[in-house]
């Protein structure tokens, strides 16, 4: 049984936000495209992706290509070499894999994607500007230095360096058939990604998590399609088709940004709840070290009075000896 579209929404709305982020904004590009064409079923291939966007575009026919051989990947390629005919599938979709692509193939990666789409090729991820790799290296920090774990993925960012956007726009086509948008607000980004994180490593966090994301995808998604963004939203034509790309643009307009809740607010109290959680830290750690101190006062304690009965047990042994030697001394002087 098919659930509703207003059961799927509400269940897309507990995916991490940025998850939910980069493949509702796939989908809304790809509502554009459906009624622009008149279909109501597109033929999508997702390069690099994962079953998100079979849940997130659930009335279009979606192959999957990925590296890896996982459940549902039905072509096991890096993406340079598709084995399907030139312009064979409507789109073709690639969410945050360019940027794990080693540099010198992202050129041919690109060309073979723009060469099996019929209609478009959206493309969407972090790119190289004046914000992202700083993101991605304060991200690897706190991963590194404060969660002490190896990110996999960041770490590839910043191996293979983050594409260029505008040699993306080149290698896909003509600049008048590309556009590109903001997503991925950095100044919500960041810090969302890292209380995330945090909440993981908490007894109980999971539910908060899920509760955070749920008011995120909900509330702040649309509003968070502004500079300084994180991602970059990039859609090309294969042919002239201004009102579509005119229309996609829109979608995405910042008309939805007086609609924005005011985030700091979460952030804020997000602060204050982990300096109570830091102070309680302390707290309880000063604690441990007074009963520390307690037991070792009383160990010392213990230890001084064994002492003192060892010191009387010396000086009695010794009294006793020279009791003993005097006596002696005694009878040798009277024999």
């Amino acid at each position: 049984m098919r659930q509703s579209s207003d059961s799927r929404a509400t269940d897309m709305f507990e995916y991490p936000f940025d998850q939910y982020q980069r493949y509702q904004d796939v989908r809304q590009v790809v509502d554009v495209i459906r009624a622009a064409t008149g279909r109501d079923r597109l033929t999508i291939l997702d390069v690099g992706g994962t079953d998100l966007a079979e849940r997130f575009l659930p009335d279009d026919v979606v192959t999957r290509a990925n590296l890896e051989r996982s459940p549902g990947v039905q072509l096991q390629t890096d993406g340079t070499r598709l084995a399907l005919r030139d312009g064979s599938v409507d789109v073709v979709i690639t969410v945050d894999t360019l940027e794990h692509i080693p540099e010198p193939r992202r050129s041919a990666f690109l060309a073979e994607l723009s060469r099996v789409a019929g209609e478009y090729v959206i493309v969407t991820g972090p790119f190289a500007n004046a914000y992202s790799p700083t993101a991605d290296h304060l991200l690897n920090a706190y991963f590194v230095s404060i969660a002490g774990i190896v990110h996999r993925f960041l770490s590839e960012h910043l191996e293979h360096g983050l594409p260029d956007p505008e040699a993306t726009c080149r290698a896909l086509g003509a600049n008048d058939r590309t556009i590109m948008m903001p997503s991925g607000y950095l100044h919500h980004w960041l810090p969302f990604m890292i209380i995330k994180y945090e909440l993981q490593r908490m007894h109980g966090g999971h539910e908060i998590s899920v509760d955070l994301d749920r008011f995120y995808n909900h509330q702040a998604y649309w509003s968070d399609h502004r500079a300084p963004s994180y991602r970059q939203l990039i859609v090309s034509a294969k042919h002239d088709q201004p009102d579509v790309l005119s229309a996609i643009r829109s979608q995405f307009s910042q008309e939805h940004a007086a609609e924005a809740p005011d985030l700091n607010g979460v952030l804020a109290m997000w602060h204050a709840l982990r300096w109570k959680a830091t102070i309680s830290a302390y707290t309880d750690e000063i604690q441990r070290l007074h009963a520390h101190i307690a037991r070792q006062s009383a160990e010392l304690a213990q230890l001084q009075r064994e002492h003192e009965q060892a010191r009387a047990l010396v000086h009695g042994y010794e009294r006793g000896r020279f009791i003993r030697f005097m006596a002696a001394l005694k009878r040798f002087a009277g024999s």
